[in-house]
């Protein structure tokens, strides 16, 4: 309680309201506002994607030596749930990469016409990635690149909307919310290019403003979790996501980035107990990598 009025206090108003309503609605229509999008310091920090995508890679490196940085150049490159402002899109473009699709379901078309997408935005995650990266092309470049070479899809069904091949796919805590999981796993194997590599970081946590993360979670059923506060996440463990993974003909590694046992002390239901070992059961975020299998 204490966290969620902590975020309360320290999130505008009007951002909280339509957050509230987005939460109420059950309409697949809504989408984001540009308010709640251009208001959020979550949302504008254009730093975000190198920052998730360099620390992700970095902690991957540490446990696997072996690992080879994604590169964009000439890819096509695929994010689930890319977010309102195109999550790692607009980088993948300046590293090079020949398309870009994103699927959001909540995207809001008209983020490509507001002046702070461009006039604030775009020109500085283009600032931040020439002194990353160097002088790669010119701003206005950048921007037409941007436009040309990204399609967002605001869908949840990748397979009924597109069906080029992909090189690259990525996701920042997004299959932890799909369902059902294991069926788009499959499709999606269908769909990636032979030698695809993957990035994905799942949350496995509750999701929710909780004292802990796992406060709720293990202390019941999923069938009674989900009557109680809905079917937000899937409910699925780090070993059955490596599964569904196997099964898609993806070949994996998962790399752990945080475990959360600390104060943790709930007496956990058996069915929990008998089906995940206590790695699983308290592995809080996790990194899944590899490639599609040339063959399956």
């Amino acid at each position: 309680m204490k966290q969620l009025l902590r975020r309360l206090w320290n999130t505008p108003p009007r951002q909280v309201a339509n957050a509230l309503m987005r939460r109420l609605s059950r309409h697949d229509s809504q989408i984001y506002t540009l308010e709640d999008i251009f208001t959020s310091p979550k949302h504008t920090r254009s730093q975000r994607p190198y920052d998730f995508l360099h620390r992700y890679q970095a902690i991957i490196r540490r446990h696997h030596p072996e690992w080879v940085d994604l590169d964009f150049a000439g890819k096509r490159v695929l994010e689930s749930g890319c977010g309102p402002l195109l999550g790692w899109g607009p980088l993948a473009v300046y590293l090079g990469c020949s398309h870009f699709v994103g699927v959001e379901p909540m995207f809001n078309p008209a983020v490509f016409d507001h002046p702070q997408w461009s006039g604030r935005y775009l020109l500085n995650l283009y600032r931040d990635a020439v002194a990353l990266f160097g002088q790669r092309m010119g701003l206005e470049q950048f921007l037409q690149q941007v436009r040309e070479r990204i399609t967002i899809l605001p869908t949840t069904h990748l397979a009924s909307s597109w069906s080029e091949p992909f090189d690259i796919w990525l996701s920042n805590s997004v299959l932890e919310h799909v369902t059902p999981l294991a069926e788009t796993l499959l499709q999606l194997g269908a769909l990636a290019a032979p030698g695809c590599r993957f990035l994905h970081a799942v949350d496995f946590g509750n999701h929710r403003a909780t004292n802990h993360p796992f406060d709720d979670l293990y202390t019941i059923s999923p069938d009674i979790y989900r009557q109680r506060f809905g079917s937000q996440i899937n409910l699925h463990r780090c070993s059955d996501l490596r599964q569904f993974f196997q099964d898609a003909g993806f070949q994996t590694q998962l790399t752990p980035y945080y475990h959360a046992r600390e104060c943790y002390t709930a007496t956990m239901l058996p069915w929990w107990r008998d089906r995940y070992d206590e790695e699983t059961l308290f592995l809080k975020v996790g990194l899944f990598h590899g490639f599609r299998s040339a063959t399956t």
